[in-house]
C-alpha cells in the first residue's frame, strides 16, 4: 500500500520487533527500493498478553484511504479506540470503531452487497462499535452494523475468513463468511454461510466439520480455467463424508481439492510462477509439502 511515501509491502503477525527496527511490534512496512524495514507508528501490541494482526483492508475515510489493520490487540501505538481493529494513514493511528470490538478481528473485505461501499469485519467478536454483532459486521464509514443475528457454534464459534464472490445463481456478489461455527441467523450453516440482501444462507450441503474443532481458515476465488470459484482451506473438514484439506464451490456444489493434508491450511495465493496462474495454499502442520505448496493436476506439491 501506498502510504504517501510511495508502496510499501506491510506485513502483520505475532512478533515483538524487527532487529534493529524499533517499534515494529505486530506491524512492520517494508521499502523494496531500499531493501529496509521501518515501524508503523509503534506498532499493535498488548501489554500483559500474546497480541497479533490478522489483516489489511485499504478503506476510504472522508475519501481518503487508510489501511485498516486487524488482530489481537490491545493498542495501536496507545492510541484511544484502538483495539482490535485500528486505521493508519501513513502519519497516525486512529480508531475504526468505538467501543472497540470485544474480541479478535480475523478478516477483513470490502465491496458492495445490495448497497454502497462497504468494510466487513469477522472475527470473534459480540459487539463492534457499539453494536451487538454475532461475530461479523459491516461499516459504511460512519457507523457500524450487525448482519442478522449473526455466527454461532458449540465451541468458541470464529469467523476466521471472509471473501466477495459471485456464484453466478443470480443472486450477484455475496459475502462468504467462514471459520468455527455450525449455524448464522439460527439456521444450520456449518463451517461457512453466505450473506445476501435477505439475510444468512447456507452453502451447500455436502460440507461439513468432523468435530467441533473444524474450520474453515481460508477462502479466496480462483480461475482454474474452467471459470472463477471460490475455494475453502482449513483443518479436519469433510466433502461428501471425505476427509479435505480444500475445497471449491462453483455455486451448486463442493468438490475435494487435492489430497488430504494434516494440520490446517490458512492461505491461499493465485501466482504465475512463468508456467500460468496457479493456486498457491501455506499452512501448518504439514512438513509433507513444506508447508507451502501449490496445486498441479489437483495435487498439492511443495512450492518448492
Amino acid at each position: 500500500w501506498n502510504d504517501g511515501t510511495g508502496p510499501k509491502l506491510f506485513v502483520g503477525g505475532s512478533f515483538s520487533g524487527i532487529t534493529g527496527r524499533p517499534g515494529t511490534r505486530g506491524v512492520a512496512r517494508y521499502n523494496l527500493a531500499t531493501n529496509t524495514w521501518s515501524a508503523v507508528g509503534s506498532g499493535v501490541f498488548s501489554q500483559f498478553t500474546n497480541s497479533f494482526a490478522t489483516s489489511f483492508m485499504v478503506f476510504p475515510f472522508g475519501g481518503v484511504d487508510e489501511l485498516v489493520v486487524g488482530g489481537s490487540f490491545g493498542t495501536a501505538s496507545n492510541v484511544a479506540g484502538t483495539q482490535n481493529l485500528a486505521r493508519w494513514n501513513g502519519t497516525r493511528w486512529a480508531s475504526v470503531a468505538d467501543p472497540a470490538a470485544s474480541g479478535a478481528v480475523w478478516a477483513l473485505a470490502r465491496g458492495s452487497i445490495g448497497a454502497g461501499d462497504r468494510l466487513y469485519a469477522g472475527g470473534g467478536f459480540t459487539s463492534i462499535g457499539g453494536v451487538t454483532a454475532g461475530r461479523v459486521a459491516q461499516f459504511d464509514g460512519t457507523t457500524w452494523q450487525a448482519l442478522g443475528t449473526g455466527i454461532a457454534g458449540p465451541f468458541s464459534p470464529t469467523v476466521f475468513a471472509l471473501a466477495l464472490f459471485d456464484d453466478g445463481t443470480g443472486g450477484g456478489t455475496q459475502l462468504y463468511a467462514a471459520g468455527r461455527f455450525d449455524s448464522a441467523d439460527g439456521q444450520p450453516a456449518p463451517l461457512i454461510a453466505k450473506w445476501t440482501t435477505q439475510g444468512w444462507r447456507r452453502v451447500g450441503s455436502n460440507l461439513a466439520g468432523a468435530s467441533i474443532f473444524s474450520d474453515i481458515s481460508a477462502l479466496t476465488v480462483f480461475d482454474d480455467g474452467s471459470g472463477p470459484a471460490l475455494y475453502a482451506g482449513g483443518s479436519d473438514f469433510r466433502v461428501d463424508g471425505q476427509p479435505a484439506t480444500a475445497a471449491r464451490w462453483d455455486g451448486t456444489t463442493w468438490t475435494r481439492v487435492g489430497q488430504a493434508l494434516t494440520g490446517r491450511t490458512t492461505a491461499f495465493a493465485a501466482f504465475n510462477d512463468g508456467t500460468g496462474t496457479k493456486l498457491y495454499a501455506g499452512g501448518t502442520a504439514q512438513p509433507a509439502v513444506n508447508y507451502v505448496y501449490r496445486l498441479e493436476n489437483n495435487q498439492w506439491v511443495p512450492a518448492a
